[in-house]
């Protein structure tokens, strides 16, 4: 048996996040960021998906901010 590990790109400084976190409104991607206990709807610009079930995100969102897994509207 052998172990191998393919490695196809690596992405530096980037914000990845579960895709199921990304809603569509009117064709444009969003997330619920939470801010003080309310969440707020903000358009994002997604990338590309490193992997499985992640999204990366191109502007919208910066490092430490807090969204919640599920869009809302």
């Amino acid at each position: 048996t052998a172990n191998v590990t393919i490695v196809t790109g690596t992405l530096h400084d980037a914000i990845i996040i579960p895709s199921g976190a990304v809603g569509m409104k009117g064709g444009v991607p969003y997330v619920s960021v939470v801010e003080q206990g309310t969440t707020i709807p903000r358009t994002i610009v997604t990338g590309s998906s490193p992997a499985l079930g992640q999204v990366e995100i191109l502007s919208g969102l910066s490092g430490g901010e807090v969204i919640s897994l599920t869009p809302v509207l």
